[in-house]
C-alpha cells in the first residue's frame, strides 16, 4: 500500500510539473502570436480541467489563478501596444474568461473530489464485506489470510508463537 501511495505521489508531481508546462507554452504561443483577438485563452482550459480532474478542486483552482495571471500578464500590454488603450468590451470579455475558468475548475475538482471520496468509501466497504460471510456473518477466508499474514509479521519481528484455526460451519 505504501509504494502505491508513493507511486501515485510521484506521479501527482510529474503531472503537475507537466501542467505547468502546458500554461508555460499557452503563455509563450500568446506572447508568440500577439493578437487583439484572445482566442489563445481557450486554451487555458485544457490543463485546468486535467488538473481538477486529476488532481482534485485545490489544485484546480490554484492553476486557475495563474492561468488568469499569465493570461493577464501576457496578454494586456500587447493589447495595450496595438490599439493605444484596452476597449470596455476585451476588458469585460478578459473578466468573463477569467470568472468561467475560475469556475470549470471549481465544478471539475469538486466532481473529482467527490468521486474520489465514492470510490473510497465503496473500497471500505467492499473490504468489510470481503472480510465477513454474508450467510453467517463469521470471519472468511480472506480474513483468516490477512489476520495469518499480520501474525506471520509479528511473529519476524518479536518471535510470538502463531496459530490458525478454520472451521467450515456453512458445508456449502
Amino acid at each position: 500500500m505504501k509504494t502505491e501511495t508513493t507511486r501515485q505521489s510521484k506521479s501527482g508531481k510529474w503531472l503537475e510539473l507537466a501542467i505547468l508546462v502546458a500554461v508555460l507554452g499557452v503563455s509563450a504561443l500568446m506572447w508568440v502570436y500577439s493578437v487583439q483577438d484572445p482566442w489563445l485563452l481557450h486554451l487555458y482550459y485544457l490543463p485546468v480541467v486535467v488538473s481538477g480532474f486529476a488532481l482534485g478542486k485545490r489544485q484546480a483552482r490554484l492553476l486557475s489563478l495563474l492561468c488568469i495571471l499569465t493570461g493577464t500578464i501576457v496578454f494586456v500590454p500587447n493589447l495595450n501596444q496595438e490599439s493605444g488603450g484596452i476597449p470596455l468590451l476585451t476588458v469585460l470579455a478578459f473578466g468573463l474568461w477569467g470568472a468561467m475558468l475560475t469556475s470549470v475548475a471549481q465544478v471539475v475538482g469538486q466532481l473529482s473530489d467527490r468521486l474520489r471520496t465514492a470510490i473510497h468509501e465503496l473500497s471500505e466497504a467492499h473490504k468489510k464485506d470481503v472480510l465477513t460471510d454474508g450467510l453467517t456473518g463469521a470471519a472468511s477466508r480472506r480474513c483468516l489470510e490477512y489476520e495469518l499474514a499480520r501474525k506471520l509479521s509479528e511473529w519476524k519481528r518479536q518471535r510470538t508463537p502463531v496459530g490458525v484455526l478454520m472451521f467450515d460451519i456453512d458445508h456449502f
